[in-house]
């Protein structure tokens, strides 16, 4: 990852680089970052509790 690709990214997909990064499997749909069955019940938790610490919706 370079700088001139984060610069052209939008912030669904920074945040879906700095989770790959963090070693947990996403993918992106639309607009929505999606865990993938390849995550454990914990990361998912994890994910979810930090997301909804920070005020983003989890679905």
């Amino acid at each position: 990852m370079n700088l001139l690709n984060l610069e052209r990214m939008n912030g669904t997909e920074r945040l879906a680089e700095a989770l790959r990064m963090r070693g947990l499997f996403v993918e992106i749909e639309i607009d929505f970052i999606v865990l993938t069955d390849e995550n454990t019940a914990s990361d998912v938790e994890g994910v979810q509790r930090l997301l909804e610490e920070i005020g983003l919706p989890v679905f």
